[in-house]
């Protein structure tokens, strides 16, 4: 099959030289001829060259890409690869939510219950770096009878996010929260430190193109054909294991937080090698 598509290609560019050849004939004699035309007919002998050479374009062009087409035969594969590690942090996303008839009760409630619950973590042995507020929104609420939007009073939210290399302590710290006045936990993610994550995905990436080489050489054995080399890579990484939970209503849980035994990264590659027959 390989055999077959490559002759019918190059009789395809023999076709394709003959015709450029006997355009560009046509080109000379026309040239040569556009003197005496020009005299009798004026601006339509430009406009009948111009199309001529717009044809002549057209064939070298047809040309080229078949003679692309025949240099870069290849095979296309894909690769992929994983490196795995231990967690080694927990990121707790904590919420204290308040309302009131008042915007600036709705505050004061939630500013008394958030400093209670970032006093127990720090008891706990979190420090004031590892603690950062991501959200803090005040809102009116409306509810709606018959039809009619009446106004109740006012939402205030406060989350703060908490960082820690004690995975361990988890479940620990979100009961602290929850002690405190915390009555939503948005999220628990276990994740790797910056360095590591680095690590593994030059790690994957490795064995991702160590996968797709692995391919292309068997698909070039098992076709007769050799690999010359890649032409073009395309690189992109996978996600590694999130751990989310959430606690809707004002309650504490008293079952520990399992950190998964592994986080992996993986690294998916498309490369595209070029072939000789």
């Amino acid at each position: 099959m390989v055999i077959r598509r490559m002759i019918t290609q190059e009789w395809m560019v023999k076709i394709s030289f003959i015709l450029c050849v006997i355009a560009v004939a046509l080109l000379a004699v026309n040239v040569a001829l556009m003197p005496r035309y020009v005299s009798t007919r004026g601006i339509e002998s430009y406009e009948w060259l111009r199309r001529e050479a717009d044809f002549f374009k057209g064939i070298t062009n047809i040309m080229r890409m078949q003679e692309e087409e025949i240099r870069y035969r290849t095979i296309k594969v894909v690769g992929i690869g994983s490196a795995s590690s231990k967690p080694e942090l927990v990121r707790i996303r904590i919420s204290v939510i308040t309302r009131a008839e008042s915007a600036s009760e709705a505050q004061r409630t939630n500013s008394e219950r958030m400093n209670k619950v970032i006093e127990n973590l720090m008891n706990a042995g979190i420090s004031r770096e590892q603690i950062r507020t991501v959200r803090y929104s005040l809102s009116p609420i409306y509810e709606y009878k018959e039809g009619a939007k009446i106004f109740v009073g006012y939402e205030c939210v406060n989350t703060i996010e908490i960082e820690s290399e004690e995975i361990e302590r988890a479940g620990e710290f979100i009961d602290l929260a929850v002690a405190g006045g915390a009555n939503r936990i948005e999220s628990i993610t276990f994740t790797l430190k910056s360095g590591t994550i680095e690590k593994l995905e030059e790690e994957a990436l490795a064995k991702a193109v160590e996968d797709a080489k692995n391919k292309a050489e068997v698909i070039a054995k098992a076709a007769g054909v050799k690999i010359r080399g890649p032409i073009s890579i395309t690189v992109g990484y996978g996600t590694y294991r999130i751990t989310d939970i959430r606690f809707l209503e004002e309650t504490k849980t008293t079952t520990p937080i399992i950190a998964p035994e592994e986080l992996s990264i993986t690294a998916i590659v498309t490369i595209v090698y070029e072939i000789e027959l």
